[in-house]
């Protein structure tokens, strides 16, 4: 008898758990929401302020553009790591040349 009350007030616990945890899930989710809206309304104020003939961007949009020219960077660097590397395992030992 006692177990099975100790067992109902575990299995109790257990779904009030997993319904806090649900709610804080969906409350994580309107939040995460609603910073999205609020920044793409940042961004869309700052294009606004933003003159075509200006070749300064709002600073999020350059710090998007550096970060997208530093990953072609770091591509076209490890692709020339790569061919080097091949070139030092192979390319010599079966005569071609790059």
């Amino acid at each position: 008898m006692i177990f099975q009350k100790i067992d109902q007030q575990q299995q109790n616990i257990e779904r009030d758990l997993r319904h806090k945890r649900r709610i804080a899930q969906l409350e994580a989710n309107r939040i995460g929401r609603q910073l999205a809206e609020v920044g793409e309304q940042h961004r869309r104020e700052q294009l606004e302020h933003w003159e075509p003939g200006n070749d300064v961007l709002p600073a999020e949009e350059q710090y998007k553009d550096r970060a997208k020219q530093g990953r072609i960077e770091r591509a076209i660097i490890r692709t020339c790591q790569e061919d080097q590397q091949g070139f030092k395992q192979g390319g010599r030992e079966e005569g071609l040349l790059f």
